[in-house]
């Protein structure tokens, strides 16, 4: 009778102890050293963990407690995992907790040379998801320099690679206002985020992160850059250009405001015709793939009492007479390269304007 209690004591003051020891384990992880995006409640960005036999990374939907992370960094960690007893309906049912850090190797980001090849379309900026695929970056490696849409207007600049860090500097836009407000809010806020800024970059796959104080500013996806997530237009629709005028935001790196020149195209003639600023001007025009070639260009003699007017006018003027450009046509943008670089800018309107 005796022996019969004590077990049943036995059993009865052991049976939390074990149930306790089922809750707790022990296990080392490795973390990657970037962040994924991930899907939550919303969108979010989710540490990569994996078990030292694990050969896939898996998203951790909660913090690690204790744990200071630092990206480009690859972590291997001892943590504590307690299951939470009745957790949130959008919380982890688990609690990691960091017992040690076994080990802190810094990862070469080797990955940014192959990024600056491909389109970059931002998709989250400031822990906001950016679905519209409206505002992207290109790079030309040689001149480095970088171009793009802001979201209504197209911007440019130049940037530099340092290790682990890029600069972009120089940063520019044209300056069409457009009448959705949240757009141009949006290009605001994206325009000074990129600006004149330092990050620190890392590249997961297709994901490109921008970051300061290890928090994520801007975050791309990068496509091909005959993608058409930014609404390109195609180099061969040049009827889309011959319908439209085009008016000169940018000259030389140097952005215009109401610059008074502009250009219109006759495809069935091979002429265009337009203002100078002060005068009128026209000639004639080939097309080959995505090569434009301008000639014959004339001008008629008045002049204007504005000396910047006319200065401008005669340096548009020697820059594309008898001279080949690299065309492209990015949403509303008629753009023209030399050797890679954007050296000309024509924003479009409607030829009645």
């Amino acid at each position: 009778m005796l022996f019969s209690l004590a077990i049943t004591l036995a059993t009865t003051f052991m049976a939390p102890v074990q149930n306790k020891q089922q809750q707790v384990k022990t296990q080392v992880i490795y973390v990657k050293e970037s962040r994924e995006p991930c899907t939550g409640v919303a969108p979010m960005e989710c540490l990569q963990i994996k078990g030292v036999n694990d050969t896939e990374w898996s998203n951790l939907y909660t913090n690690i407690s204790g744990f200071k992370y630092t990206p480009g960094y690859r972590y291997k960690l001892r943590v504590r995992i307690t299951q939470i007893k009745n957790p949130p309906a959008d919380g982890s049912s688990l609690k990691y907790t960091l017992t040690k850090v076994l080990e802190k190797k810094k990862i070469a980001n080797a990955g940014l040379s192959a990024a600056t090849g491909k389109k970059w379309v931002l998709v989250k900026m400031d822990n906001e998801a950016v679905t519209d695929g409206t505002i992207w970056m290109e790079f030309d490696p040689a001149q480095k320099r970088i171009h793009g849409k802001s979201g209504c207007n197209s911007m440019m600049g130049a940037y530099t690679i340092s290790g682990n860090s890029i600069t972009l500097s120089k940063t520019a836009g044209t300056l069409m206002a457009c009448p959705d407000r949240d757009m141009m809010r949006r290009e605001t806020t994206f325009m000074k985020q990129l600006g004149d800024q330092t990050f620190q970059y890392t590249v997961s796959g297709q994901t490109v992160s921008l970051l300061q104080n290890g928090n994520t500013i801007l975050q791309f996806r990068l496509e091909e850059k005959n993608g058409n997530a930014s609404g390109n237009t195609s180099n061969n629709n040049w009827a889309s250009v011959s319908n439209k005028k085009w008016t000169l935001k940018m000259i030389n790196e140097g952005v215009i405001s109401n610059s008074g020149i502009w250009l219109q195209f006759d495809a069935a003639k091979k002429r265009f015709s337009g203002k100078g600023g002060c005068n009128n001007i026209s000639g004639s025009y080939t097309i080959a793939g995505n090569k434009i070639t301008f000639s014959q260009t004339m001008s008629t003699r008045m002049m204007c009492g504005d000396a910047d007017v006319m200065h401008r006018e005669s340096d548009f003027l020697k820059l594309i007479s008898d001279n080949s450009f690299r065309y492209d046509v990015a949403e509303q943008t008629l753009n023209l390269y030399k050797d890679g670089k954007i050296v000309v800018m024509f924003g479009m309107q409607d030829k009645t304007l």
